[in-house]
């Protein structure tokens, strides 16, 4: 998870080779705390790591299928 511009921003991989992109909303009074906000394709395997440079606003990802 990172903090951009001001808002809280986590990025989650699994099985599947879609990297899924959410907004997070830290209230208290949040009634949907995770918001969708994309999803980025482009591996052939499933996610094996990720990892979220906040201050350039870079998102780098790792797969099985070698990239």
């Amino acid at each position: 998870m990172a903090k951009i511009g001001g808002v809280f921003h986590l990025a989650s991989g699994g099985k599947d080779p879609a990297i899924r992109l959410w907004q997070v909303d830290t209230s208290p009074k949040a009634k949907q705390p995770l918001f969708s906000v994309g999803v980025c394709q482009g591996h052939s395997g499933s996610i094996e790591d990720l990892a979220i440079e906040a201050s350039a606003n870079k998102l780098a990802s790792a797969s099985w299928d070698g990239t």
